[in-house]
């Protein structure tokens, strides 16, 4: 049969689809019921029941059905409808199902309702898998591995936040990995989740929930993690600068830092001015207070490569004097990968007075912990070292 188009109907032509659905669809059943009934004229046995039905349809007929059914059911913009009608699981159905429940919800700011959040929901445990098995008219099987995690994409606007967070990791994995149609679905599904009325989740929620996935954990991908947060920053008409800022600063909190925070600052320092000042001014001096350097070595990395992206900006000054105030080995690790950062360092160094340049030296200014009585201080060695490393800065011939 020839597939009807999906696309919406409107005016008087929906309300009389809606009207005589029952009608469309009975009448559909019937001459499906007919053709039927011809196969098994021969048969003494008494008709079918509903799944026996189905089963001795030809695939013809059962296209010729759901192509006629789905669609009209989809205009009728009666989602509930479209799930309890269709009783059957057959891999035929489930994909022009999931077509019409996408031409159901167009608009990401409308949330679909309860009742249809249940149907469908209903309709996957009846499914009772997640592997679905399809033969096309040549008897190839064709395998769709990811059929559900798609429908509750286009449902997420009515999940609650703490079900989103649950299936996020899921979402990532699976959808990620399919080129194009995977990354489009979503971006949609972000959308539907931070935009649906009301939202499940802030934009700052969806970016925080992202960044803690556990990715090795998960059997994910770090590209497809990096991609699924980069939906979300290319997507500056929905994920503003705020809702970025708000996100970094939570996370910076956490104890174990997101490999993927060091990334999104850079990536949004790019995008944003005022970012780029945030990352400068806070971000940095931070993580060199709390020392990342020891509790998130790949942090640390992304700190370097921050330092390296924007040391001679004009607002650098708070990260080049948290800088100067790192122990030996990690001011030259990070000179060495940020060379660039020599001149600004130099040029700072000479506008201090004495007592503050013992002060931003010494670490005090940036809040780095001091050893106190009783405790390991810096080693006479340590801090020839640092010096040694000051006076290659002034002159220009650090790290080279």
């Amino acid at each position: 049969g020839v597939q009807t188009p999906l696309t919406p109907l409107t005016g008087e032509a929906s309300v009389a689809v809606g009207t005589d659905i029952t009608a469309s669809a009975s009448a559909s059943a019937s001459q499906t019921s007919s053709k039927t009934q011809e196969m098994s004229s021969k048969s003494t046995e008494k008709p079918p029941g509903d799944e026996k039905l189905w089963q001795v349809m030809s695939r013809v007929v059962q296209s010729e059905l759901l192509h006629t059914l789905i669609p009209a059911l989809a205009r009728s913009r009666s989602g509930t409808l479209l799930f309890k009608s269709l009783r059957t699981t057959c891999p035929l159905a489930r994909h022009l199902m999931l077509e019409g429940l996408d031409s159901i919800l167009p608009d990401l700011h409308m949330p679909p309702d309860k009742d249809l959040v249940v149907a469908v929901r209903q309709f996957l445990n009846d499914c009772n898998t997640n592997t679905i098995i399809t033969e096309s008219m040549n008897n190839e099987k064709e395998i769709e591995t990811n059929l559900e995690i798609k429908f509750l994409c286009v449902i997420s606007g009515g999940l609650s936040k703490d079900e989103i967070q649950e299936l996020l990791p899921r979402m990532v994995r699976e959808l990620g990995s399919v080129k194009g149609k995977g990354l489009e679905m979503l971006r949609k599904a972000f959308a539907r989740m931070v935009q649906a009325r009301p939202p499940p989740l802030s934009q700052s929620d969806l970016l925080i929930a992202l960044h803690r996935i556990d990715h090795t954990a998960q059997g994910m991908k770090t590209k497809n993690l990096l991609e699924a947060i980069g939906l979300c920053l290319s997507n500056k008409e929905i994920f503003r600068s705020d809702n970025i800022k708000d996100a970094i600063t939570i996370l910076m909190k956490d104890t174990n830092l997101s490999l993927c925070l060091m990334r999104t600052v850079i990536l949004s320092a790019q995008m944003y001015p005022e970012l780029k000042k945030f990352g400068l001014n806070e971000v940095v001096p931070r993580l060199i207070q709390n020392k990342t350097w020891e509790s998130a070595p790949r942090v640390w990395e992304g700190v370097a490569m921050f330092i390296k992206s924007f040391a001679a900006n004009q607002y650098a000054e708070p990260s080049l004097r948290a800088v100067l105030g790192l122990p030996a080995v990690q001011l030259r690790a990070i000179i060495k990968v940020a060379t660039n950062a020599r001149a600004p360092l130099c040029k700072l160094l000479k506008t201090f007075s004495v007592e503050e340049r013992q002060e931003v030296l010494s670490g005090r200014w940036t809040g780095l912990t001091l050893p106190t009585v009783g405790e390991e201080t810096v080693s006479a060695k340590d801090e020839a070292e640092k010096m040694k490393l000051i006076k290659e800065l002034e002159s220009g011939a650090a790290a080279r």
